[in-house]
């Protein structure tokens, strides 16, 4: 299912990003997310590695500020990987769960394309969440707004239809700009954050349907 997911990002133009786990208290703190629950490393390399990240979103960020830094200013990623929150009944004392993040910023297109340019925004992002969902065979989802984030303003839940009801399988924003210029980001940042996990288990527990050809 990950290397499909990974398959499925490259296809919708995406580049992956590949970032270590550990990253610096200063990245969760930015970000405006609970202490609670971090793990901490108890031999660090350096300061900017001395937490397993709680969420994806840092190191999506800090491939932000990397590539500004090297003049691409134009970027459309995605990362698959863990994050990791404590967890006393776990046998590892910690919890891991899988996410998929998506980060688009600067010009919609290349410069190679010749007509409307144009920013990155909402529509871009919220885009790439409906093929994916589409592409799982979960359907469009449903889009409702969250009034408060730690650092996405504005955010959109995402949720799919079960029997059950809606579930939440991530979440849709843009970063607060004050965080964004922290990362020397002058335009604006959007992100999706999903529960790689939870699509996985939705995906397969759904069953194609076929029809006949119209006559």
């Amino acid at each position: 299912f990950i290397q499909a997911l990974k398959a499925w990002g490259v296809g919708s133009g995406l580049r992956e990003a590949v970032n270590y786990s550990f990253v610096g208290t200063d990245d969760l703190d930015r970000l405006n997310l609970p202490v609670e629950g971090r793990i901490k490393i108890a031999n660090p390399l350096s300061e900017d590695q001395n937490v397993l990240r709680t969420e994806i979103a840092p190191g999506l960020l800090n491939n932000v500020r990397h590539n500004l830094s090297q003049g691409n200013a134009s970027l459309r990623l995605f990362e698959v990987a863990k994050a990791f929150v404590e967890d006393a009944a776990s046998d590892t004392g910690a919890r891991e769960n899988s996410r998929l993040g998506m980060l688009v910023h600067g010009a919609r297109h290349s410069q190679e394309w010749p007509w409307e340019q144009g920013e990155a925004d909402y529509l871009d992002v919220k885009g790439l969440v409906e093929n994916l969902l589409a592409h799982l065979r979960l359907g469009a989802g449903g889009y409702v707004l969250e009034p408060e984030h730690p650092y996405l303003a504005p955010c959109v839940r995402v949720e799919v239809a079960t029997k059950a009801g809606p579930k939440l399988v991530g979440r849709i924003g843009r970063v607060e700009p004050k965080i964004a210029d922290a990362y020397h980001a002058r335009k604006e940042i959007w992100l999706a954050d999903l529960d790689v996990d939870l699509l996985r288990a939705l995906s397969r527990a759904t069953t194609p349907a076929f029809k006949s050809l119209p006559k």
